[in-house]
């Protein structure tokens, strides 16, 4: 099986050169890639009969994430976590830093 990145809206949004075409096919070049593809397939096509299978069988990132949130949801959880600390952390270096921009603005004698 293949991989390919796909989200609700139909963008890709992780490697820069992948960024618009959601149906790039990735290969399974490292063993947990092919791990996580070959399980992913076979959750969701265990249970679909041979003739239900149109065409080349394929997972995206999409198919292992909703696995994985079935199955491993603390590996998920842990992921979020760590990435909407990083998102609030950055919000708050902007903030202050416009604030900045604001108070050096003023300082010139310029109106806010």
């Amino acid at each position: 099986m293949k991989v390919k990145f796909e989200d609700d809206n139909e963008t890709i949004k992780t490697f820069n050169d992948m960024r618009n075409d959601n149906t790039l096919e990735i290969d399974t070049d490292t063993e947990l890639k092919r791990m996580m593809v070959d399980y992913t397939g076979s959750k969701i096509y265990e249970d679909l009969e041979e003739e239900q299978v149109e065409g080349e069988r394929t997972v995206t990132v999409e198919d292992i994430v909703g696995v994985m949130t079935q199955e491993f949801p603390e590996f998920l959880l842990a992921i979020t976590e760590d990435s909407w600390i990083r998102g609030y952390t950055q919000a708050l270096y902007d903030r202050e830093a416009t604030n900045f921009a604001a108070l050096m603005k003023d300082e010139k004698g310029n109106k806010k």
